[in-house]
């Protein structure tokens, strides 16, 4: 790796600036960092055979390889459910509901919007149709369909209309993510700064979404820009609709430090992000 970084800043950069006409040096692209994937669907039934592919792409990367094991499907659950139950009870209609909104939170964490909104909607009637408390399901449902509205008002729910806005938002708060876009809502009217306890990933990127976000209201753009390239700078990539968000905010930063041609390529990215995240998927 130190050969190839040494490559390109002494061979690599120069070559760029004078075919491509580049006039700043942090004009010319560069890589980040570089992400290799391998799916081992057989491990499932062979566990010699994840030994064996964690050890090809450690020889592969010269870097230990991350193992991330996927979890069953909420889906399955509920699919099963449904097959199986012919009528439905309060217990029956509470726990499909659960399910929903556990699949409609996986869509969303993917970046899957229009699947999401379905499922987040399904949670929703399902919710309606018994008697035991449901505040654990409408609010968080309520928060994010707010969110996602942020994102195109094409992603928008029928039943949530029947819904008071910010009703029983304290039950959402327990929720990582609706924490977060709760705190964005209200944040001109928060003095400290919120911060997550745990350090996956997600809500170290929030926490950061979240200071950015402060220190741009304060108007400290440079601050702020500096820490959302951290953001996707880090290891771990911020899920989709969070990136549609940092981008948002560095395309703001760039134009309030007169950096156009930023602004400009962070708008282009954060079309892309949002053209995918709106895409029709089967549900």
């Amino acid at each position: 790796m130190s050969r190839l970084k040494d490559m390109y800043k002494n061979e690599i950069v120069d070559a760029m600036i004078k075919k491509f006409g580049y006039k700043n040096i942090m004009e010319v692209p560069k890589l980040d960092k570089i992400v290799i994937n391998m799916g081992v669907g057989e491990a499932k039934d062979n566990a010699k055979v994840l030994e064996s592919a964690v050890a090809d792409m450690e020889k592969i990367t010269g870097q230990k390889a991350v193992l991330t094991k996927a979890k069953n499907s909420v889906a399955n659950g509920r699919h099963m459910c449904e097959s199986v139950l012919s009528e439905s009870d309060d217990e029956i209609a509470l726990l499909m509901a659960e399910c929903a909104l556990e699949i409609a939170k996986e869509e969303f964490l993917a970046g899957n919007l229009h699947n999401a909104c379905h499922w987040f909607d399904t949670a929703l009637r399902d919710a309606d149709q018994t008697t035991y408390y449901t505040g654990h399901i409408t609010a968080p449902a309520i928060v994010y369909f707010r969110y996602m509205r942020s994102i195109s008002v094409s992603l928008t729910s029928y039943e949530a209309e029947n819904l008071l806005p910010g009703e029983r938002d304290f039950s959402a708060w327990q929720e990582t993510f609706c924490r977060y876009a709760l705190i964005m809502e209200q944040l001109e009217n928060l003095a400290p700064l919120h911060h997550f306890d745990g350090d996956s990933p997600l809500e170290r990127h929030l926490t950061m979404h979240i200071e950015a976000t402060e220190r741009k209201a304060a108007g400290d753009f440079a601050g702020a820009y500096a820490i959302l390239q951290s953001i996707l700078a880090d290891e771990d990539a911020p899920i989709p609709v969070l990136l549609y968000r940092v981008l948002h905010d560095m395309e703001t930063c760039c134009k309030a430090l007169d950096d156009y041609k930023g602004a400009y390529d962070h708008a282009l990215h954060k079309l892309s992000v949002q053209e995918k995240l709106l895409a029709e998927s089967t549900v």
